[in-house]
């Protein structure tokens, strides 16, 4: 059974900004955490939540098993996401 991916509204409009090919990588790799959410990203130490890698951006996530949901919370470069993660979480 799958999951369903979610989007937060910061992340969806990083989404929007981005070049197209940039767009179309985010895009399969969150289709790849419809199957598989906890075996493609890695545990951010100290938290609930996951990072998946694409080249130099990432993408912050938390895995809801209960609604079999995947929420996306971040993504961006590298060397702003996790920043910007730790100013909220």
């Amino acid at each position: 059974m799958s999951y369903t991916v979610l989007l937060h509204p910061k992340a969806a409009e990083f989404l929007e900004r981005c070049d197209e090919h940039l767009r179309l990588r985010v895009k399969n790799r969150l289709r790849e955490l419809e199957r598989e959410p906890e075996a493609k990203g890695k545990p951010i130490r100290h938290s609930h939540f996951r990072g998946l890698r694409i080249g130099n951006y990432r993408v912050i996530y938390m895995v809801d098993k209960e609604d079999r949901r995947v929420i996306v919370l971040f993504i961006g470069h590298r060397r702003d996401v996790y920043d910007d993660f730790s100013r909220i979480f």
